[in-house]
């Protein structure tokens, strides 16, 4: 549990696979904490839930159009290997999803795709607690696949020019950074670059998440028409590349 005084919509831990479809959670509470801090207001909260399916769910503050920097999350993920979040729209929190620990997927990378952040401080933010926050590979760029998961980052100040900039950044980690990552989001310029990825601490590891953009794609994600099922999500590709890196042991398929 991420504190005490929490405030929290939906809670799963120690779980596999389970599947959270088709929320809606408003924020209509006011949170004061505005520093950078570990959210107190929560929309979904998933805790060591191998392969946690979060797809098609909606968080925003109070269902308007109005951001406040309250301290609140849409969506906080701690410690979920091969976590699956597609086609959530996460409005006008603080953060976007909040990360801690090992999550998503270092292998297969659609696991993060379709997802709609708008108007956050930070619409990803990876936090180390006790352990380095991580979504793993988003999308990827390789010599047989050039895949792009199509997840939207807008800021405050992209959605309205009189609006302030964020407080961070669309993508932003929390560490000391006493290693290097290798996490990686591959997508159009348009959406994310690397200037709007950085990090709390520079040195001469890499800290922030790395930032791909090619120039065309062979394949992009698109959410489904007509709303999100519950059926089994299944098929998740994995490129030749790190198959040949999960038998040779030098990654874990996750």
């Amino acid at each position: 549990m991420p504190r005490a005084n929490t405030g929290l919509g939906i809670t799963i831990g120690e779980g596999s696979a389970d599947k959270i479809f088709n929320n809606q959670i408003h924020f209509t509470t006011p949170s004061n904490n505005q520093t950078v801090a570990v959210p107190n207001m929560i929309g979904i909260y998933s805790n060591s839930s191998d392969a946690i399916n979060l797809v098609g769910n909606t968080v925003d503050n109070g269902g308007g159009y109005e951001y406040a920097r309250t301290n609140n999350a849409g969506i906080y993920l701690l410690d979920n290997k091969n976590s699956l979040l597609q086609c959530n729209s996460l409005n006008y929190t603080k953060y976007g999803v909040f990360a801690v620990g090992t999550n998503g997927s270092s292998s297969q990378y659609d696991r993060t795709a379709g997802n709609y952040m708008n108007n956050s401080d930070a619409n990803l933010m990876l936090w180390k607690v006790t352990q380095e926050g991580t979504l793993g590979q988003v999308g990827i760029n390789s010599y047989s696949t050039i895949y792009d998961a199509n997840n939207t980052y807008l800021e405050p100040h992209d959605i309205n020019s009189f609006m302030a900039p964020a407080l961070y950044n669309k993508v932003f980690r929390v560490t000391d950074c006493q290693n290097p990552f290798s996490d990686e989001i591959v997508t159009t310029p348009n959406k994310l670059d690397q200037t709007r990825s950085t990090a709390s601490n520079t040195n001469a590891n890499q800290c922030m998440v790395n930032v791909t953009n090619p120039l065309t794609f062979n394949a992009t994600y698109t959410c489904p028409t007509g709303g999100i099922g519950t059926v089994d999500i299944v098929d998740h590709p994995m490129d030749l590349h790190y198959a040949l890196r999960v038998a040779n042991n030098e990654i874990d398929y996750s």
